[in-house]
C-alpha cells in the first residue's frame, strides 16, 4: 500500500528509528486522553481542527512538545492547527531547529464533520437549577452560591445581549459556554462599543476529547454571525483555555504581565490549614465546629482606618465602594483614547456586587472630590477562601497619590500574596511595587503568553483588515488601557 504524504516519515528524520519511538509514544499518550475516534489513530489523523484533543489535552501536549524539542514554546507564536494537527505535523515540528526556518508550510487537514452524539442548545431560565449544578465543577462547589452568580453576572448585567450555549448528552448537560456583554469606549472624542466576552467554558471530565467543546463554540459562531455580532474578546481565560483558543482561530491582542509578591515564611500554611480541618471534620466529636480563620484584610481594619501619609494626604480604608466619588474622579481623570471599559455607575454599582468576590477599597482625598482609589480583591469561591489578593483597579490624578495608595495598601495590609497587572498600572507604580518587593509572575504563565487579551474575529474575510475595528487596531497592545475589574478575574 503507498503511504499518503501525510503518513509518510517526518522530512529530514534521518533516522526512523528516533522517530519511531516518539510516533508510539506520542500515539499512546493521545490514547490517554480518550478521544472519541471513529477510525484508528494514524499519522494523519486530525487532532486539533476537528476537535478531537480539547484544551487540557492540547495543553498536555504543549508540554510533551517542549520536553521533546528542549525549548519553551509561547503559543502565541503557533498556529497550532496547522502545525500540530497531526502525529507527522508534530514529527516534522520536532525535526525543525529552535531557529530554522519553515521550508515547506504544512497545509491544514480539513478533517470531515462528524456525527456527533451532542446537542447543542440556547439556554432559557427553566435550567438555571441544573447549570448552577453544573457548574460546581469551575465556579464554586455550592450550587445555591453558582446560581446567584448566574442571575448576577448574566440577568442582572447593566448591559444586554449575553448568550449561553449548552451541550447536551440526552437530557444531562456536559458542556458550557457563556458570552456576557459589556460596553467598551475608544477615541477622541469618545465613542462606546459593545463587546461580547467569551466566559464559563466548562466540558465535564467524562466527557473531554469527544468533540463538545469544538460543538459549542462552531454553534456560537454561527449564532452571533447571524446576529450581527462581529468580535468576541476573553481577558480572564487561563493557560489552558488560552491555548485552546489560539489552536482555534483567537488572536492575541498583548500579554497583561503579572506581578506579584509571595512570602515565602508562610509557603506551608495552606498545606497546614487543609490537615487541620480534614482533622476537625474527621472527628464526630467536631461535628459542626467551623475553623475561623482571619481574612487577609484583616490587618487593613485593625486599629484605624484612616492613615495620614504627608501633611497634606490621608488615605482611608473602608469596605464599601464610593461609587458617585469614583466615577466622578474617572471622569476628571479623562481618557486617552485607548481601549478600555465603560466605569460609569450603573456598571460599578452591578460590578462590585459579585458574589464570588470580596473587595476593599482606599480612598486618597475626600468624598467632595477623591484624588485617587485603589481597589483590592480575594475570591471567596472556594471553601475556606482564597488568602491571595489582587490589585485590580486604581485612579490617582499624580504620582504622589499613586505611591500613598499602594504603599497603605502594602504596608498596613501585610499581605502574604499580592498580585497585580502591570497592563494595571502606570509605570511609576510597577516601579513602585518593585521597590516593595514584587517581582514577573510564573514564569511558566508568561513564557506561555498568558494571561493575556485575546480577540476572536467572526467575520469570515480573510487578511489583516478583520483585524481593525473603526481605524483602531485591536491587536495592538499598545491600543488597550486593561485592567482586571474589566474581567471576571477581578
Amino acid at each position: 500500500m503507498t503511504q499518503s504524504r501525510a503518513d509518510q516519515p517526518a522530512e529530514g528524520s534521518g533516522n526512523e528509528a528516533d522517530h519511531s519511538a516518539l510516533r508510539d509514544e506520542l500515539r499512546t499518550l493521545i490514547h490517554t486522553w480518550n478521544p472519541a475516534l471513529t477510525t484508528d489513530l494514524g499519522d494523519s489523523t486530525s487532532l486539533i481542527a476537528s476537535g478531537l484533543i480539547d484544551s487540557l489535552a492540547l495543553f498536555n501536549l504543549i508540554l510533551w512538545i517542549e520536553t521533546k524539542s528542549g525549548r519553551t514554546i509561547d503559543a502565541v507564536s503557533i498556529d497550532a492547527a496547522r502545525e500540530w494537527d497531526s502525529i507527522a505535523a508534530i514529527l516534522r515540528y520536532l525535526d525543525r531547529a529552535p531557529q530554522e526556518p519553515r521550508t515547506v508550510t504544512p497545509e491544514p487537514i480539513k478533517p470531515e464533520r462528524r456525527r456527533s452524539r451532542y446537542q447543542v442548545v440556547k439556554y432559557d431560565s427553566s435550567v438555571k437549577r441544573a447549570v448552577a449544578e453544573f457548574q460546581t465543577g469551575l465556579w464554586s462547589p455550592e450550587p445555591d452560591r453558582n446560581l446567584r452568580y448566574l442571575e448576577w453576572k448574566y440577568e442582572e448585567n447593566p448591559f444586554q445581549g449575553g448568550h449561553i450555549f449548552l451541550a447536551l448528552d440526552g437530557d444531562n448537560i456536559v458542556g458550557m459556554r457563556g458570552f456576557y456583554p459589556s460596553l467598551w469606549e475608544v477615541g477622541a472624542p469618545t465613542r462606546r462599543v459593545p463587546f461580547l466576552v467569551a466566559d464559563d467554558l466548562l466540558v465535564s471530565e467524562q466527557h473531554r476529547n469527544k468533540g463538545v467543546s469544538k460543538e459549542l463554540m462552531r454553534t456560537a459562531r454561527d449564532h452571533l454571525r447571524t446576529s450581527g455580532e462581529r468580535y468576541v474578546i476573553n481577558i480572564s481565560g487561563g493557560p489552558i483555555t488560552v491555548v485552546e483558543s489560539l489552536a482555534t482561530g483567537w488572536r492575541s491582542a498583548g500579554v497583561l504581565g503579572p506581578i506579584a509578591r509571595k512570602r515565602s515564611r508562610f509557603a506551608q500554611y495552606p498545606k497546614l490549614r487543609q490537615r487541620v480541618r480534614r482533622y476537625i471534620s474527621a472527628s464526630p466529636a467536631n461535628r459542626g465546629y467551623q475553623l475561623d480563620e482571619p481574612t487577609p484584610f484583616a490587618r487593613l481594619h485593625r486599629g484605624q482606618t484612616r492613615y495620614q501619609t504627608d501633611p497634606s494626604l490621608s488615605v482611608e480604608i473602608d469596605d464599601r465602594p464610593r461609587i458617585s466619588a469614583m466615577v466622578d474622579l474617572i471622569q476628571r481623570i479623562g481618557h486617552d483614547g485607548r481601549w478600555r471599559h465603560v466605569r460609569d455607575e450603573l456598571y460599578l454599582r452591578w460590578r462590585y456586587r459579585n458574589p464570588l468576590r470580596e473587595y476593599r477599597f482606599l480612598y486618597a482625598g475626600d468624598d467632595l472630590a477623591l484624588s485617587g482609589f485603589l481597589v483590592l480583591r480575594r475570591s471567596i469561591d472556594r471553601d475556606p477562601p482564597s488568602q491571595e489578593v489582587s490589585i485590580v483597579d486604581m485612579e490617582a490624578i499624580n504620582e504622589e497619590v499613586e505611591s500613598a495608595l499602594v504603599n497603605v495598601a502594602i504596608r498596613k495590609g501585610e499581605f502574604d500574596d499580592i498580585a497585580a497587572w502591570t497592563g494595571t498600572l502606570s509605570r511609576h507604580t510597577q516601579n513602585e511595587l518593585r521597590r516593595l518587593g514584587f517581582s514577573l509572575g510564573t514564569a511558566r504563565l508568561t513564557a506561555s503568553g498568558t494571561p493575556c487579551i485575546l480577540v476572536w474575529s467572526l467575520d469570515e474575510a480573510e487578511g489583516d483588515a478583520r483585524w481593525h475595528l473603526d481605524g483602531t487596531a485591536l491587536l495592538e497592545p499598545s491600543e488597550w488601557d486593561m485592567r482586571s475589574i474589566y474581567t471576571m478575574v477581578g
